[in-house]
């Protein structure tokens, strides 16, 4: 009787066994699984030191008007484009160039940067295309934005930068010269890969980068790419693309303010997505 209780118990634990390791290979066939590594302190005053960068400012007396696409490929600008006499770098072509033909509409001439494409989707008599990459220091085949303001009227009346150069743009605004930069009196940038917070080359570069913004810039607009994700970097929550509007303080007014974001001019780039909530985008220091 024993050695019979012994065997019945010996088949249902093997059974039981077995029925675990189906339902685990039902649910890897299912699910796809990943490991996240726990955050450190460290990693968590990274991204609080860089979110401080982004925290949005109110303008003073200026709305802010949306150009481009309803969805990706749209921008947010403050409301203060020049009559006639402006132009804009577009940085990074791909397929979409709404906002490079709306804004080409509006009187501004246009000059696009993109190495991956051999032209634009859509041509415009005030558009001008380099099949040339951007890059930080000068180098052979490329161009940095010094060397790409060399095609821009000195008597431009409005310069405006739009960048989406995948990840590129850390060493590219850390590399610009002040010069150049006060050349701008808005900045539209995505900004890429917030996931190496963790990678010392690469924290360094986007801190430099940022300080060099913070010193002649405001942010002024904030919206999360929802082709990317809400993620926790240091336990903190931060979307993988962001896109972020500039204004120089010589030219713009700001304050402080406490805007939600998305506001009623954004809309998810990813249409069958909903958008990213970031609230007032402020972090504690």
């Amino acid at each position: 009787m024993q050695r019979q209780l012994e065997l019945v118990h010996q088949h249902f634990v093997t059974e039981m066994h077995r029925q675990f390791v189906l339902l685990d290979q039902r649910l890897e066939d299912r699910f796809t699984f990943s490991s996240q590594t726990p955050p450190t302190a460290d990693e968590q005053a990274r991204i609080l030191e860089l979110a401080a960068h982004f925290a949005p400012k109110r303008l003073r007396g200026l709305g802010k008007v949306r150009i481009g696409a309803d969805h990706d490929g749209g921008y947010i600008l403050a409301d203060r484009l020049a009559d006639s006499g402006g132009e804009a770098l577009s940085l990074g072509v791909a397929d979409e160039v709404s906002w490079d033909v709306e804004m080409a509409e509006a009187g501004y001439l246009i000059h696009q940067y993109d190495h991956t494409v051999d032209g634009p989707p859509s041509e415009h008599v005030s558009i001008r295309f380099a099949k040339t990459k951007i890059v930080a220091v000068p180098e052979s085949g490329g161009a940095t934005i010094a060397e790409a303001l060399a095609a821009v009227s000195v008597d431009a009346t409005d310069l405006i930068l739009k960048m989406d150069i995948e990840g590129d743009e850390w060493q590219v605004l850390e590399g610009i010269d002040d010069v150049s930069l006060s050349r701008f009196s808005q900045i539209v940038c995505e900004f890429h890969e917030f996931r190496q917070i963790g990678d010392d080359a690469w924290f360094q570069t986007a801190r430099a980068a940022l300080e060099k913004l913070s010193r002649s810039f405001d942010v002024v607009h904030v919206h999360a790419n929802n082709y990317g994700a809400l993620t926790a970097l240091g336990n903190v929550p931060f979307p993988d693309l962001l896109e972020v509007t500039f204004v120089n303080r010589d030219r713009f007014e700001t304050e402080e303010g406490t805007e939600y974001f998305p506001t009623s001019l954004d809309r998810p780039n990813r249409g069958d997505r909903p958008d990213i909530f970031l609230g007032t985008f402020r972090f504690p220091s």
